[in-house]
């Protein structure tokens, strides 16, 4: 039976290969992610907290300035009107000072005039501007440390914050102007880092997640302190989705490199092993097939051209080659022993005096035949013979004469019953089994055995003596044979009828 060929070495190793090949890249990139994570986060967090810091020296260089202008601006938020779409404070700075000369030709602000004592409308002029100095500073801000939103929130009671600078611009009822200070309850059940940042007084190694507009972001804290009161809180959003998008970019890109050095590594790999093991392991399957198939010795010769190197396929071709020798040596010992074997099992079964088959023969055929009745499918004769006056020949003329009539009458008895198994089973009784095939021409075989012994003689001591066998057969009959003895019995007393037949004619 041949056997199925699940494929080729190489290619058991380039599976192999290959599962490695993955199992190491999806290690690898677990570690790339993790470490790309943490990268991310931390830079994420350095440029959140930079932005802050930034954005708090800048408020810091003048603190009272600030101050100033946020307790004006939260408190006169309605009073105040900024367009939407300004996109430079310089025009509202210049716009100031202008009403100021106006107003105080000899007066310089900060200097000789403070705050307090300018006019409403000269109050709101400044604020205007400072209030647009500052969003854009948050803006620029944003724009330059390239994150998504800037803020500037002071808390108030119940949950309640003012949105001071909010570089998201939103319209007011008329459209035209900012909604300035937008007054609005965030609890700390949606914003729980801010207010513990809050009641901390200082920045702390924690952020809020939010999913907006945005998308998903972190909000970063930094508590403003003014003359050691907490006056509000500078907020950085740093883009969490970007983010994980830069992770996902480099863990990609550095797992593609990674994977290009892998694949190359292991075809180098495998070409080696191709050419070092496989294609020997190859050539040597090859000529093993083909001792197994033609059993030819001359491929001894062909394994023993392909050894080179001290390797173990090397060893192994050179064991397989002496593993051949062997076998042919022991299949040649075989062949001789089974042959000679044979010769002994032939001799066993023969008769040695006349050639015919033996006793022992005949018992091995009755039981072959034994069983064929047992499964129903039996059909044979048996044909006993018997030699005539062998005693007497053996007496009268001698044992050398006598042995002369048996090894006659055995030949004359495989002519005539041709293709028929011929049996000497005692010393002058022969046994004919006819099968089947020889059934249908018995009676023929015996009127031809007797016609033929009918008129035979054999030498003897100066004279010639007639051969003489009385002849009997029986057919199995299943009905009534319930064993090979049975047909043997009733062929044996047929030939003793005969046998007396021809006793009482030669007395007549």
């Amino acid at each position: 039976m041949q056997r199925r060929k699940n494929g080729g070495i190489l290619t058991h190793f380039g599976i192999a290969f290959l599962l490695f090949s993955v199992v190491l890249l999806v290690v690898n990139g677990i570690e790339i992610y993790i470490n790309q994570k943490k990268f991310h986060e931390q830079q994420y967090e350095e440029t959140a907290k930079n932005l802050s810091v930034f954005l708090e020296s800048l408020i810091l260089a003048d603190p009272d300035d600030f101050l100033t202008y946020q307790n004006y601006i939260i408190e006169h938020r309605d009073e105040i009107d900024i367009p939407v779409d300004f996109d430079n404070y310089i025009e509202a700075k210049s716009n100031f000072y202008k009403a100021f000369a106006k107003t105080y030709p000899n007066k310089s602000y900060g200097v000789n005039m403070q705050f307090d004592e300018m006019t409403e409308e000269l109050k709101k002029l400044y604020i205007i501007y400072r209030h647009e100095y500052f969003l854009q500073t948050f803006e620029n801000a944003r724009t330059a440390f390239n994150v998504p939103y800037t803020y500037y929130i002071v808390p108030d009671k119940d949950d309640y914050v003012y949105y001071v600078i909010d570089v998201e611009r939103t319209p007011g009822d008329d459209g035209k102007n900012m909604l300035l200070c937008d007054y609005y309850q965030d609890g700390e059940d949606v914003m729980p880092v801010f207010y513990e940042t809050w009641k901390e007084g200082k920045t702390i190694n924690k952020f809020d997640t939010f999913n907006n507009e945005y998308g998903r972001t972190n909000s970063y804290y930094t508590v403003l302190t003014i003359g050691g009161v907490k006056r509000g809180v500078i907020c950085v959003d740093a883009d969490v989705t970007q983010m994980y998008k830069d992770i996902v970019t480099n863990t990609g890109y550095r797992l593609l490199k990674t994977g290009a050095f892998v694949i190359i590594v292991m075809g180098i790999l495998l070409l080696f092993i191709n050419q070092k093991y496989i294609t020997k392991l190859t050539a040597l399957q090859s000529n093993i097939k083909k001792y197994a198939e033609e059993k030819d010795p001359s491929v001894v010769s062909k394994i023993e051209k392909g050894i080179s190197g001290h390797d173990e396929i090397s060893d192994l071709s050179m064991q397989t080659a002496e593993m051949i020798l062997e076998l042919e040596n022991y299949m040649h010992s075989l062949l001789s022993a089974t042959t000679e074997l044979t010769n002994v099992k032939a001799l066993a079964n023969k008769d040695a005096l006349t050639g015919v088959s033996n006793k022992i023969a005949y018992d091995s055929r009755a039981h072959a035949l034994q069983k064929s009745i047992s499964e129903g499918n039996a059909v044979f004769a048996i044909v006993m013979i018997d030699m005539n006056y062998l005693k007497q020949t053996n007496d009268n003329y001698g044992h050398d004469v006598g042995n002369v009539a048996l090894k006659t009458l055995a030949r004359t008895i495989t002519e005539c019953f041709e293709g028929c198994e011929v049996f000497r089973i005692g010393g002058d009784e022969f046994t004919v089994i006819a099968d089947k095939e020889q059934l249908y021409g018995l009676d023929e075989y015996i009127a031809r055995f007797k016609e033929k012994i009918k008129d035979m003689t054999i030498d003897a001591v100066k004279t010639r003596i007639p051969l003489s066998a009385a002849v009997g057969f029986a057919v199995f009959n299943s009905e009534n044979d319930e064993t090979v003895g049975d047909v043997f019995i009733r062929a044996d007393k047929k030939m003793y009828e005969n046998k007396k037949a021809m006793k009482s004619m030669k007395n007549v």
